[in-house]
Parts: structure tokens; C-alpha cells; sequence
């Protein structure tokens, strides 16, 4: 992923599969980031699911942040 910040800061990721209605923070992970232009990289792999969707939230409230892109990728089995 790649992200524009104003600040350095941390952002929250939260992620559910189609089983779980609601994110939870037991379904979180939380990543640095810096001022600027960030990448960032993360392993999912105990991530396991037909489908999932991801919350990003930046922990600080004067922390903005623009994502540039974002890639996925899935591993073979």
C-alpha cells in the first residue's frame, strides 16, 4: 500500500471475512507510518476466507492520510 501522510503516525487495519458481521479489534493490526509518501507492507496470510474487507483508520486525529494504491495479493495453496 501506499500512502501520503501529513504526519508520522500509525494506522489501524481492520479486516472480517463474510462469516463476521461486525470488525472487531481482536481483527486488527496496526502499521507505522511515516510523514510523506509510505510504503507499506503487510503479511495477511492468516487472513483465511471466500471474501474480505478491510477499515483503515489512522489512530491520531490530526493524522491524514491519502492512499496512492493498494495491491492484494493471494498466495497459492
Amino acid at each position: 500500500m501506499g500512502l501520503e501522510n501529513a504526519v508520522d503516525g500509525e494506522l489501524d487495519v481492520y479486516w472480517r471475512t463474510s462469516e463476521f458481521e461486525q470488525f472487531r479489534r481482536a481483527r486488527r493490526f496496526t502499521i507505522p507510518v511515516k510523514k510523506g509518501l509510505a510504503t507499506v507492507t503487510c503479511d495477511l496470510a492468516s487472513i483465511q476466507g471466500p471474501r474480505c474487507q478491510f477499515l483503515l483508520r489512522p489512530i491520531e486525529t490530526n493524522q491524514v492520510s491519502k492512499i496512492r494504491w493498494f495491491e492484494l495479493r493471494t498466495a497459492a495453496q
